[in-house]
């Protein structure tokens, strides 16, 4: 085989996370929010809030008495029995456990991908290899129906050099199938075309 191209996907293709990638990516960045958001119970409360009222003793809409109020309030709870610590460990190792699903994810793909990889470079070496067998089973079959021309070999050498010919053809097609097989899981695994 020619097309040798894909020889050089594992030092210029960055592969990423497939399918469960932005899962984990996802997971990563939720429970890396949470952390954040659990250390905000340090930050203190402040409420403001304000209101008008109007009231009237008479029937009447006109007249009456108006007042205005204003409330500030500042929150800082001293104790709360260790809820708060706990809550921002429990944040800090979901953000541990996110990270190195994140990495276990990135890691099985690279994997699939050299694996495939492998199998692609198998498979090549395979049709290389059927293609000399093709070769050398027909060169056996020439040869072997020449002596039997000649009356040095007999009929059961020439079926068997046929056969052989003939596996020799099967096995070449097998392995340029096993070849398509192996391209396709490669691009698959890398989304694109090679």
């Amino acid at each position: 085989m020619t097309d040798r191209h894909w020889e050089h996907f594992p030092d210029d293709a960055d592969v990423g996370v497939r399918g469960a990638g932005p899962t984990a990516e996802a997971a990563f960045e939720a429970a890396r929010e949470a952390y954040s958001s659990s250390k905000s119970v340090y930050i203190p409360s402040l409420s403001l809030s304000s209101g008008y009222n109007w009231s009237n003793q008479e029937a009447s809409f006109s007249g009456g008495s108006t007042s205005w109020n204003l409330n500030l309030s500042l929150s800082y709870p001293l104790f709360n029995g260790f809820s708060r610590e706990a809550s921002i460990v429990r944040a800090e190792y979901s953000t541990r456990v996110a990270r190195l699903q994140e990495d276990d994810a990135r890691l099985a793909s690279r994997q699939q991908t050299d694996a495939a990889l492998r199998a692609l470079e198998t498979a090549v070496l395979a049709i290389d290899i059927a293609g000399e067998a093709t070769a050398v089973a027909d060169e056996d079959l020439r040869v072997t129906r020449e002596r039997y021309r000649v009356g040095v070999a007999i009929i059961l050498d020439v079926v068997t050099s046929q056969i052989a010919a003939d596996q020799a053809g099967v096995d070449l097609v097998n392995a340029r199938y096993d070849y398509v097989l192996a391209r396709a899981e490669l691009e698959a695994i890398l989304g694109r075309d090679l």
